[in-house]
């Protein structure tokens, strides 16, 4: 699939595993977005992170934007995808955001109130079916995040 990130060149960038990587004057220059991976994860997250859960979603996005920091691909994704967090800490109501969007979409799939959560014991007995929701969930708040902010 051919893209073209940049509209004010003639520049042809194809997308290649979840990076985009672009030719201008005989020199590779590396981009990737964020939500390039989120969307082959949407399809089926236990085949790509191991399990259907948040965390487990988390932890595989850490190890990629890595790999693709120590590559020296730049991720170009817009809107940042750091700011996700204080995104669901707002739409919710938490008081702040340090437990992370994974902990603050679980509780709040679970049923809990995110004025009143004891964030030690939350998450001990999460079933298959809370975790799909709550991933189900992570995907709405992401379209609506990207919309919203972009």
């Amino acid at each position: 699939m051919a893209i073209n990130i940049f509209p004010s060149r003639e520049v042809e960038c194809q997308l290649v595993g979840g990076q985009v990587t672009r030719d201008v004057n005989r020199m590779s220059i590396k981009y990737y977005s964020i939500y390039n991976i989120l969307t082959i994860i949407k399809k089926r997250p236990g085949m790509y992170v191991g399990e259907v859960s948040l965390r487990s979603i988390k932890v595989y996005l850490h190890g990629y934007e890595m790999a693709m920091m120590d590559a020296g691909v730049k991720d170009v994704s817009i809107p940042r995808f750091h700011d996700f967090n204080e995104f669901v800490r707002e739409k919710y109501g938490y008081y702040e955001s340090t437990a992370g969007w994974v902990n603050m979409i679980l509780a709040v799939t679970i049923g809990l109130d995110p004025r009143n959560i004891s964030w030690k014991t939350y998450g001990q007995a999460v079933t298959f079916e809370q975790h799909k929701k709550s991933v189900e969930l992570f995907y709405q708040l992401l379209s609506e995040f990207c919309s919203k902010v972009a």
